[in-house]
């Protein structure tokens, strides 16, 4: 593994490059799209594991953390998906100048997979495929989940709080200040809530979805797929992302195998 940063002196990224073994022809480049927050923390041995699994299937691969977020310079007042989305096409061409790969697949989990959607609205050099793990299907119920889960973390040792009633597909004035410990400013929770997934798809590129058919999110998301007719892989995991429990959430070997399948297939 190969940290460093990369980016502009306005905007600097950190990343971690994981090469593929020494003397051997790439298979392609992929890039690894974070969740946030808390999904993030809960991820981030996954998506180790991963990256090390992708370069020995002979991938060059990059992990990087958005602006504002891990590493990476910037405030966490300054999180927005826009600005996300320019964090990742300069991932893209970090990784294709290091290496030299010509073709590159994208992999985003759950907001990580809203990044890769946005961003691969656009026509990119190079961008092959794009793997949406578990991604969110439509911004306002994504942030009335983040707003339960909020309020349970924050009355932890309470009575507890039961279901809160959803708002943001009923009150466009209400925004949520902090998710489980990280702020989310106006901005951002605004691009959330515009956010549909059945409402974009990549321009030049394939799109594979990876879901939890266990879930009512993944079945939710099946349907999706099935009525705008995008291929879709079931994987179950059993994982919920947003709770605050271990942070070392450990997937199926089945599931890892399918992401790294879906990632550097040719």
């Amino acid at each position: 593994m190969n940290p460093f940063y990369f980016g502009t002196d306005e905007r600097r990224l950190f990343g971690i490059l994981s090469a593929r073994p020494p003397n051997t022809v790439a298979r392609r480049g992929v890039v690894l799209c974070n969740a946030f927050g808390r999904e993030a923390i809960r991820a981030h041995r996954i998506f180790r594991v991963l990256a090390d699994r992708l370069s020995r299937a002979r991938c060059d691969v990059l992990r990087f953390d958005y602006y504002g977020t891990g590493d990476s310079a910037g405030d966490d007042q300054e999180v927005d998906l826009d600005g996300f989305g320019r964090d990742l096409l300069t991932a893209h061409e970090e990784l294709m100048r290091r290496t030299g790969v010509q073709q590159v697949s994208w992999l985003g989990m759950r907001m990580g997979a809203t990044v890769v959607q946005r961003a691969a609205q656009q026509s990119v050099e190079g961008l092959s495929d794009v793997v949406l793990w578990d991604p969110i299907v439509d911004g306002r119920d994504y942030l009335d989940l983040l707003r339960q889960r909020h309020l349970e973390w924050s009355t932890a040792g309470d009575d507890p709080i039961g279901d809160v009633p959803p708002v943001f597909r009923t009150d466009p004035s209400v925004y949520l200040e902090e998710a489980i410990g990280f702020p989310t400013p106006r901005r951002f929770c605004d691009q959330l809530r515009a956010f549909r997934l059945a409402e974009m798809r990549p321009r030049n590129a394939r799109s594979t979805i990876v879901l939890d058919p266990g879930t009512p999110e993944g079945r939710a998301l099946a349907d999706v797929c099935r009525s705008q007719g995008v291929p879709f892989a079931e994987a179950a995991h059993g994982t919920d992302w947003t709770t605050e429990g271990d942070a070392t959430a450990l997937v199926p070997p089945n599931v890892m195998s399918m992401l790294v399948e879906k990632a550097s297939m040719p």
